[in-house]
């Protein structure tokens, strides 16, 4: 059947685009946060540097067009609200967390949100960056925990800090175990919980 008769053929998200006024700012923390390597810089027309941390000649652009401004009521407008990159298992996104935290980059949420951990990050321009991890070894798995009620009710799923993962992980717990000890509140950080509204 060919896409005229209504099949779409599907395809993959290549890269993004990002307006910024902070060019340098910008490249210069996603490099540090999930290794993006600039591999072009130009100043014609306008500045902007293409960068990627795979072998794609590009996975994103940021762009300083003219006349871009900060906005102070940004957290409140339509658009994109988050870009988010997968590692494959639990123990690179912890592995990942440490070494950021060490660098004093702080997540405004972590979470088990039930298909996968999940943290997000604030970049130099407010714009909000998820690292997550599947939470299950089979991806059935993780569709399968979609289609589950209290999904519908709570997709945010269950706060969690990530030292108590790394302990977790340290004890020799299994992803599984983990992932359902964390569902069950046993990893929440002390203090407040956190609002979702800190993504936004």
């Amino acid at each position: 059947m060919s896409e005229a008769n209504g099949h779409v053929i599907k395809p993959r998200l290549h890269h993004w685009g990002m307006r910024t006024t902070k060019l340098d700012e910008m490249v210069e923390w996603y490099g540090k946060v999930v290794g993006l390597e600039v591999v072009l810089s130009s100043a014609q027309p306008v500045p902007v540097a293409f960068v990627t941390n795979d072998e794609q000649h590009h996975r994103g652009g940021f762009f300083r067009f003219p006349g871009v401004v900060d906005h102070p009521q940004r957290g409140s407008m339509p658009g994109v609200n988050h870009l988010a990159w997968e590692y494959d298992t639990l123990g690179d996104l912890l592995d990942s967390w440490q070494r950021l935290k060490d660098m004093g980059i702080e997540p405004v949420l972590s979470t088990d949100h039930g298909p996968s951990f999940a943290l997000y990050y604030k970049d130099p321009e407010n714009n909000t960056v998820e690292l997550l991890c599947a939470a299950y070894d089979d991806l059935a798995k993780v569709r399968e925990h979609m289609q589950r009620p209290d999904m519908v009710q709570n997709p945010m799923g269950r706060p969690v800090d990530p030292a108590k993962l790394i302990a977790a992980r340290e004890q020799g717990l299994s992803l599984a175990e983990i992932h359902e000890r964390a569902l069950a509140g046993e990893y929440v950080a002390a203090g407040p919980p956190p609002s979702p509204a800190a993504i936004a």
